[in-house]
């Protein structure tokens, strides 16, 4: 550095505002200011420290680092002089070092870290813990030297004398953390800062499965930032187990000494796995440190990145053929569970050294060369296939006199009896790909023992591989073992594990009396490939079709042998409910026998074709037949196997998914939501004649731009073509229709009318909130759209009457009340006064789906609307709000109506070859693991290996994950594949064996459910709503996708069950309490067994009248249009009270029913227009404050005729039409 960019450096730093005091341990003893108390030599710069006299407050002038001689000032000295560091500001106490360290271009290691302090480094401390934070100044100092246990540091305005030179600070190391104590009890120590150096920006580890004595790859991304190399720097590396308490392992004997490069490069290093380490997930750090010194430079560690897992085993082959891999073995079996103990049938209960014989397997499999149907089963974890035996000590595999010919997953003494545990068998799947499975629960070993082993054996058709799969090894403590059977017992410590031939002198033995076996292992016993000729026979269809439409049969066929097949001959057997439309390559059709047959030739070893047929499924097929289809392929040679020589596919008829007038072809078929296929140009249809002019929006899932357009032709047939190539996904598409709408609906409309039912839909109520009220909460609630006709049809109201009622009180959620208390879910205006009312159990619910389901229900069931006989628009309004607005109602049922009636609305799936459905329901599954896999050459298959040149697939991934379309693709090499799939709650599956080319595009793989034994959650929120004789109560309905209704008991006595969120309770005695208790249960009758109550209290009636009402007109001149005054009152009898307030709801109408006025006056006066056409006036009070369910009618005669010949008498005279019982009439 020149001498004139120093004095620039310097002036720099005395621009800048100065230094505040640090706050040190002055001594009487303390040097003189100014006084050297000592100097440390660091990159060959010395730089002196300095007394700052006898106190510790500033004593000394601003210089160039801050003030002399304080803390801070030797701190910024230091590395401005030692290490050439300028971005020191000379502002802020010690107190802030640390929590500012990045302003200053420092980096901050905390106490208790996994990086050392080192020499240079700045030591800091938050100051004197017995001040409060505006008293405190803190203080810093600079680390000289590190030894095992302690930090030595120089530092000014601490002593202010010689010992400041060489203070010494203890220090632990534990598990490769590092905690510095504090510089007295007052002074804890924070952390320490560092100027910038080498530091790990990133790090990986390979392989993240490992063996015990397998070699780990660290690597490491170091960034060097300075422009010259760094030397001697060394690679450390170390593993722990997932256990933040445990221990971290080096292996210093493959650290690697390297030489760091100016800029970011990667380094890496070898680990050897101990021998000794334990099994299971494994943390990993990375460490870079100076050689020469040991100290840390920079370290990373990442949690669970890597797995230890036991040494694999394989054998093999016997005599007969048989190979074994276990799952730690490369390309061995996977651990896959398949639980059955809620399904399968029980044997062998409370039992010893039993067994069971005649098990159907429900297949032929082929065991040693013989074809078996039936088996049997032994408690002792063996399956037998010829002769039994009660023998409860275990043998090896080929030196057992007493019996030959059997399975053997775990054969030990083990019992059922008591609590020991059971043993179940099932047959799973569908031909020609079954399983049956065997397991072994719980299973206690003899006499009993404290835990008990599960284990399962599976049995595959067509390969006659067999699989053990292993959940709990672990006996706990075994008492009453005989004599040979010795300990250990857990882990397979006294079993035998393999499989022997008929004849007793063939086998594999995995092991015997070894502590081998460990939970989630699976050992695959293979069947051996024999030479010669293996047609294999897979074929395709859609899962789903309309009638009507037409389909194609895809054959593959493959020779699997080492020898050709000649003379080959495939044939295909059309079901009843299709008419043949053509076939590929020639292919004969005969109507009498309704057979496609191919003449092939010959197929080479490995060799593989495909044959294609397209068919029309008949218009009159009932919708829900299931179409079999049967095809078969023959050779002249003899085959070593015969079961892969047939295959069959089924279809379900299906009545189109679309809405009415509306097509999309081509199409996948499918169930429910319509399948196509993302490289075709799809052609979407709708017929209308009265349209003049579709729109067309197409909305794809995949987050890119809408496909938008207008359809050509018309009227009345509209198309509209398009491909969608690379784009997949669920996609929505609508059609905008141009036409003129009249609307249905009038203030006089009876909302129990169902002219909704065929326009309106879910859909369309959503969309009309979403296109008016793009804001609306409701939009955040699922199945918006469903509520609203849930509620319609629940209650007998046409939905558009709801949709209405919610738009007007409350704009959807937008506005008033509504708006201000979102958590009341409350757009009805139900039980809202004018005002900003707090909430309450009345206005206030949990949902909106509960609040629309409140206001339909208490139209259908409450005391006034349908239970006064009013019905209309304007009826229910009238009594329902303080401003009816009937029309503006009907006006927006009829904008709703008109929505509906100008959109079309429907979803299909863009695919990009296959997708993942549940086999019942037809819906896609998420999150469902999909392997890529071909033949190992062997009669089995094994996934496809990734990383190859070039790349067998691409995305080169395997497995692949399914999203919420249940999509997966991938593009492949020429060649046969098929897919394993796996999800959550479905048993596994392959899918057929396909030929590539051509592309398969429709690889469809339907999984069947495992049994659920789950129950739901139980209902929440129980909220009742109370009457004199009825009880209401609402609640949250679980969210079990699978939740199927809720048992109601009432007072311990079973009432119905219901599906909604509702309960109504009527015919009940006023003034009594009544307890509801709910339990849930679900589509497979799970149930839970945890009951909800609640108790609640019907209303009492209380004595109510009210007076007739009293016309006091001021004028005489009762002319057509004039205003008749009207005076009301309403009495409480047990207390006397005169009502006069907004409780009480008055109705006025003429004898035809058309409302006249309507009020809630708190004064208790009206008044009535008069019609000089009408002669009488019904006037309703019902009073809503003690029970809604009182109330009186009167009618009000009025006559007309000569003003002065009514001058001074009453015009009036009131008749009491009906009353409540025991009161007296007026």
């Amino acid at each position: 550095m020149t001498q004139s960019m120093m004095r620039w450096m310097l002036a720099a730093l005395i621009a800048a505002a100065m230094v505040v005091a640090s706050v040190g341990i002055s001594s009487a003893d303390a040097s003189p200011w100014g006084t050297q108390v000592g100097s440390f030599t660091f990159n060959e710069i010395t730089v002196p420290a300095y007394s700052n006299g006898p106190t510790h407050d500033i004593n000394g002038p601003s210089g160039t680092y801050g003030y002399q001689y304080q803390c801070v000032e030797y701190v910024n000295r230091f590395y401005v002089l030692a290490l050439g560091h300028t971005n020191m500001k000379r502002t802020g106490h010690a107190i802030d070092y640390y929590s500012t360290a990045s302003s200053r271009g420092l980096i901050a290691y905390p106490n208790g870290g996994t990086v050392s302090p080192q020499p240079g480094d700045i030591l800091c401390s938050d100051g004197n813990i017995s001040l409060p934070p505006a008293g405190r100044f803190g203080h810093v100092a600079i680390v000289r030297e590190v030894t095992a246990d302690s930090v030595h540091v120089i530092h000014q305005n601490w002593a202010n004398g010689p010992a400041d030179n060489d203070k010494p600070i203890g220090m632990t190391a534990s598990n490769g953390h590092y905690t510095v104590n504090a510089f007295n009890a007052n002074y804890p120590v924070e952390g320490w800062l560092r100027k910038p150096g080498a530091h790990i920006l990133d790090q990986s580890i390979s392989p993240t499965i490992v063996a015990h004595g397998g070699e780990l790859t660290f690597v490491y991304n170091i960034g060097n930032p300075y422009p010259n190399n760094i030397e001697n720097v060394r690679l450390g590396a170390q593993i722990r187990t997932n256990d933040p308490q445990g221990d971290w392992i080096d292996d210093p004997a493959n650290d690697e000494v390297v030489t760091l490069l100016p800029g970011v490069h990667d380094y890496s290093r070898t680990f050897i796995v101990p021998q000794t380490a334990s099994s299971g997930f494994y943390d990993a750090r990375w460490v870079i440190l100076d050689d020469a010194t040991g100290n840390w430079i920079d370290s990373k560690e990442m949690i669970r990145i890597f797995e230890i897992q036991s040494g694999g085993r394989s054998g093999g082959p016997d005599d007969f053929g048989y190979t074994f891999k276990d799952s730690n073995t490369p390309e061995g079996p996977t651990y896959d569970w398949i639980e059955i103990s809620g399904t399968g049938t029980e044997v062998l209960p409370d039992s010893d050294d039993s067994w069971v014989e005649y098990i159907g397997l429900g297949f032929f499999f082929n065991y040693y060369g013989t074809d078996y149907s039936q088996l049997a089963i032994s408690n002792n974890g063996l399956l037998f296939s010829g002769g039994t035996t009660w023998q409860y000590v275990n043998e090896p595999i080929t030196q057992t006199p007493g019996v030959h010919g059997f399975i053997a997953p775990f054969w030990d003494d083990i019992v059922t009896w008591g609590s020991a545990g059971a043993i179940y068998y099932q047959t799973i799947g569908t031909a020609p790909n079954r399983l049956f499975v065997v397991e072994w629960y719980d299973n206690q070993h003899y006499s009993s023992s404290t835990s008990g082993v599960i284990f399962e054996a599976i049995l595959y058709e067509g390969s006659n591989n067999i699989l053990f799969q292993y959940k709990d090894v672990d006996f706990g403590t075994v008492n009453g073992a005989v004599s040979g059977d010795n300990p250990p017992y857990d882990h397979g410590g006294s079993a035998t594990v393999g499989i022997e031939g008929p004849a007793g002198d063939d086998g594999l033995q995995y092991s015997f009396n070894e502590q081998v076996i460990d939970p989630s292992l699976a050992i695959l016993f293979k069947f051996p490939q024999f030479s010669g000729t293996n047609l294999y026979l897979s074929k395709q269809a859609l899962a789903g079709k309309d009638r009507g439409s037409t389909m194609m049969y895809t054959l593959h066929y493959h020779n699997f042998g080492d020898t050709p097949a000649q003379n080959v001959v495939l044939e295909d057997t059309l079901p009843a409910e299709v008419e043949f439309v053509s076939a590929s390559d020639g292919g004969s059709y005969d109507s009498n026998t309704r057979k496609v047959t191919w003449n092939i030739g010959s197929v080479a070893p490995n060799g593989h074709g495909y044959e294609t047929i397209s068919v029309r499924i008949l218009q009159s097929a009932q919708i829900g037949t299931v179409i079999q289809n049967d095809a078969s392929i023959g050779t002249s040679n003899l085959e070593v196997r015969y079961d892969d020589n047939e295959a069959y596919t089924q279809t379900r008829v299906t009545g189109s998914s679309l809405p009415p007038d509306v097509g999309v072809e081509p199409n996948n078929g499918g169930t429910g939501t319509p399948s196509i296929y993302w490289h075709n140009p799809i052609t979407f249809s709708y017929q209308n004649p009265t349209a003049t002019g579709v729109d067309i929006r197409i909305q794809v899932s995949d987050g890119g731009p809408d496909i938008t357009g207008s359809m050509a032709g018309g009227p009345p047939d509209w198309t509209y073509t398009t491909t969608f190539y690379p784009r997949h996904g669920r996609a929505t598409i609508t059609y905008t229709v141009q036409s003129s709408c009249v609307g249905q609906y009038s203030t006089g409309y009876d909302v129990r009318g169902d002219s909704y039912v065929g326009v309106i839909d879910a859909h369309d109520i959503e969309e009309y909130i979403r296109t008016n009220y793009p804001n609306s909460p409701m939009l955040d609630e699922a199945g918006i759209g469903s509520s609203f006709l849930s509620a319609g049809t629940t209650y007998n109201i046409d939905p558009a009457f709801l949709v209405a009622t919610a738009e007007l009180e409350g704009r959807f959620g937008t506005q008033g009340w509504a708006a201000s208390h979102p958590e009341c879910h409350n757009t009805m205006g139900w039980g809202i006064p004018s005002g900003d009312t707090p909430p309450d159990g009345i206005n206030c619910v949990s949902s909106w789906e509960a609040m629309v389901e409140r206001v339909a229900g208490r139209i259908a069931n409450g005391p006034y609307y349908y239970n006064a006989n009013q019905y209309t628009v304007d009826q229910i309004r009238s009594t329902y709000a303080g401003e009816p607005n009937s029309q503006s109602i009907a006006d927006m049922m009829n904008a709703l109506y008109c929505f509906a009636q100008q959109t079309v609305t429907f979803d299909i799936y863009i695919d990009p070859a296959g997708y993942i459905y549940d086999a019942d329901t037809g819906e896609r599954i998420e999150g469902a693991t999909v392997w890529l896999q071909w033949s190992d050459g062997e009669g089995g298959w094994v996934n496809v290996p990734t990383g190859e040149a070039p790349p067998i697939s691409q995305p080169d991934e395997n497995p692949l994950i399914t999203g919420a379309d249940g999509q997966y693709q991938w593009d492949v090499l020429a060649g046969s594949y098929r897919v394993h799939v796996e999800a959550s709650g479905y048993y596994p599956a392959d899918s057929i064996v396909v030929s590539i080319p051509p592309p398969v595009t429709d690889l469809h793989v339907g999984l069947i459910r495992l049994p659920d034994t789950t129950p739901p959650s139980s209902i929440t929120n129980l909220t009742p709503t109370a009457g004199t004789t009825w009880l209401n109560w609402t609640w949250t309905k679980p969210p079990n996708p699978d939740f199927n209704h809720t048992e109601i008991c009432l007072d311990g006595v079973f009432q119905t069950i219901t599906s909604a969120g509702h309960y109504n309770a009527t015919d009940r005695t006023p003034e009594t309490s009544y307890t509801i208790s709910t339990r849930t249960v679900d589509t497979a009758g799970n149930i839970n067994q945890t009951w909800v109550n609640d108790t609640a209290t019907t209303l009492k009636i209380y004595n109510i009248s009210f007076l007739p009402p009293i016309t006091t007109p001021d004028q005489f001149n009762l002319t057509n249009g004039r205003t008749l005054p009207i005076k009301f009152t309403a009495r409480d009898n047990d207390t006397g009270e005169f009502i006069y307030d907004d409780t009480v709801n008055v109705t006025i109408t003429n004898p035809t029913g058309h409302l006249i006025t309507y009020f809630t006056n708190g004064t208790g006066t009206g008044s009535v227009r008069i019609n000089s056409t009408e002669e009488q006036y019904i006037v309703n009070f019902h009073t809503k404050k003690y029970d809604l369910n009182v109330g009186e009618t009167y009618t009000i005669h009025v006559a007309f005729g000569e003003v002065d010949a009514l001058r001074g008498y009453a015009i009036a005279h009131f008749t009491l039409v009906n009353h409540s019982p025991g009161k007296k009439p007026y």
